[in-house]
């Protein structure tokens, strides 16, 4: 008699290709199904199937209601094990959803307010976490008590979008009456530095640390043209930096207050030139895309795509120790603006960097491309390493440089 074989349920939101290779190489002993919004395809279809085994659609992937139908009919047929999100706005859905199922994992209330940029500052500064002053906006409640200049952001924003430096009251009245529908955060602008602390906490205990400086602060992508780039330290540089061991520091202290396990955290701080840190946000996922992971599994050995998945299903989180903790890695990205690609170089004329790590070139000729309206758009990236931080930063600005883009 042939032995029934009940598979563990695991439910991924959204369509992100750069899991594809993680999920397809899980085990057997797993039902994966895929819950994707109609227009929101990333994959092929023919390959998602190969990838998944039930794909299903949905017209809003962000409306909780809709997915939650949708999820309770996979709840009533197979019970949900677990739920992957690694895209931000899912992210909170599957926090509420897992609540509604009673699916370990980050819950509705602890999601929310990883996503909620104004309750987030507010329950942080009240447990005595470092902010800039802040307040809530939107149309209509634009009267400002704080100094210019100013940050605004939507409240469960992502990736810049909609987000401005704002000098007076007249530019802050022109932005909250154009984007009426949205709720925003006024922050006082910080000058100084901008950092990324990239955590992953299992069981409680902390796995990994890792701390990168952005060249450019992120908002100057947008309104002053510069490339996103970051420059992520080894570990040997971080026990030995004051500032930098502050920082990881000042995120776990921050993890723990928001009493977060099984999960990859992305925060993001400023520094001014007194050492004063400014706590900015967090993430409950892996931050950047595909710009950051790179270089933290060259120098720490752990793959954060997998990652995501390992914590959710409960397997240790995997460590490849190599020869590269002493190496700093970095990215730039390359620019975009709007027009019809007329010459743009491809990956090959990198080739002569020793320490590529990777080379991405997505566009090409005849391509419709637009301007940067937010950090994650762009024509491509390049990641190196160097165990010379100075180096690294010259050799990333060459490779910008020589980034030659003809728009029509």
């Amino acid at each position: 008699m042939t032995e029934t074989i009940i598979k563990k349920t695991l439910l991924f939101l959204y369509d992100y290709p750069l899991l594809n290779s993680h999920i397809m190489s899980l085990e057997s002993d797993y039902y994966k199904v895929l819950i994707v919004q109609n227009n929101k395809v990333n994959t092929g279809l023919k390959e998602l199937t190969q990838i998944y085994d039930q794909v299903l659609y949905v017209n809003n992937i962000y409306n909780y209601e809709m997915v939650y139908e949708m999820a309770k009919e996979i709840h009533k047929n197979h019970g949900i094990y677990r739920i992957v999100s690694i895209y931000e706005k899912t992210v909170e859905i599957a926090g509420k959803l897992r609540e509604r199922f009673n699916i370990p994992g980050i819950n509705g209330e602890i999601s929310n307010l990883m996503r909620n940029k104004f309750e987030m500052k507010q329950y942080l500064n009240s447990k005595g976490v470092k902010v800039t002053n802040f307040k809530k906006i939107s149309k209509g409640l634009y009267h400002n008590q704080l100094k210019f200049p100013l940050v605004i952001k939507p409240i469960s924003g992502a990736a810049t979008n909609f987000t401005y430096t704002i000098n007076n009251n007249e530019e802050l009245k022109e932005k909250l009456d154009r984007f009426s529908n949205n709720d925003f955060v006024a922050e006082e602008y910080v000058k100084g530095d901008e950092y990324h602390v990239d955590l992953i906490i299992q069981n409680g205990k902390i796995v990994m640390n890792s701390v990168g400086k952005y060249r450019y602060n992120v908002l100057s992508t947008i309104e002053e043209a510069k490339p996103l780039c970051s420059i992520v330290y080894p570990p040997n540089s971080i026990e030995s930096d004051k500032l930098l061991l502050s920082l990881v520091k000042e995120n776990e202290k921050i993890v723990r207050l928001l009493n977060v396990d099984n999960c990859i955290c992305h925060s993001e701080f400023f520094v001014t030139d007194n050492s004063d840190i400014y706590f900015s946000e967090i993430a409950a996922r892996m931050g950047g895309g595909p710009l950051i992971y790179p270089n933290i599994e060259h120098i720490y050995g752990i793959n954060l795509l997998k990652a995501t998945i390992d914590l959710e299903i409960g397997k240790k989180i995997e460590r490849n120790f190599s020869l590269n903790l002493k190496n700093y890695s970095g990215f730039i990205t390359f620019k975009s603006k709007k027009g019809i690609v007329q010459k743009i170089p491809d990956e090959n004329d990198f080739n002569d960097f020793n320490n590529i790590i990777k080379v991405s070139i997505d566009k090409k000729v005849g391509d419709t491309i637009s301007n940067v309206t937010d950090s994650s758009i762009r024509c491509g990236y390049i990641i190196l390493y160097n165990k010379d931080i100075i180096t690294l930063e010259q050799e990333l600005i060459e490779a910008f440089n020589r980034f030659k883009l003809e728009v029509d």
